[in-house]
């Protein structure tokens, strides 16, 4: 079942589709998470740039608590129900389902907590290698000023799991990423 599939995962994503994408992004960011209640709350979540740690958060769900390090200091906030990670947030919707137009939640990146907004912009089928997948389509809320970008598009039927994810930087440059393969270890 889905709760046994993420009960404990680390997932570890390392960026390779272009060199400049490297300039402006981390070796590699990783996030340890265990379902807590009927909730999946990262533990901990790490970015390292050039073998050194860049930034980190630790989670103390019990005290409502987050510890963030950026690179150069540490702090500690307030820690809101609804927060996820920038490595594990695709996966969070598995517990979290779409039920509503627009979802509100707060992501961190290691050096604050912050609001976001999501709007369920539909069905789409979109075609990937294992064939077309129904999935719901949800984008970012962005202000005016705010030229990143964030579109995912999750399978119901593979338990949430995001099967595509498009993001755009600041700059303009837009990474798309579409799945090619799904295993679980039932």
């Amino acid at each position: 079942d889905i709760h046994r599939a993420y009960d404990r995962m680390r997932k570890t994503y390392e960026p390779n589709s272009i060199a400049l994408y490297s300039l402006f992004s981390a070796d590699e960011t990783a996030s340890i998470n265990q379902r807590i209640e009927d909730a999946y709350r990262t533990l901990v979540y790490e970015e390292t740039r050039n073998g050194q740690l860049k930034r980190r958060a630790r989670f103390d769900w019990k005290r409502k608590k987050v510890e963030l390090f950026d690179g150069k200091a540490t702090q500690t906030v307030d820690l809101p129900d609804n927060t996820w990670d920038m490595a594990s947030f695709g996966y969070n919707f598995a517990f979290a389902p779409v039920t509503e137009k627009e979802m509100n939640l707060f992501l961190t990146d290691g050096r604050r907590v912050s609001p976001y907004r999501y709007a369920f912009l539909g069905r789409e089928t979109p075609d990937t290698e294992l064939g077309p997948l129904d999935t719901l389509h949800l984008k970012k809320v962005q202000s005016p000023d705010d030229p990143r970008a964030f579109d995912v598009w999750l399978a119901p039927d593979r338990h949430y799991a995001p099967v595509r994810i498009r993001f755009t930087e600041e700059i303009g440059l837009v990474f798309d990423s579409v799945v090619t393969r799904i295993s679980t270890s039932d």
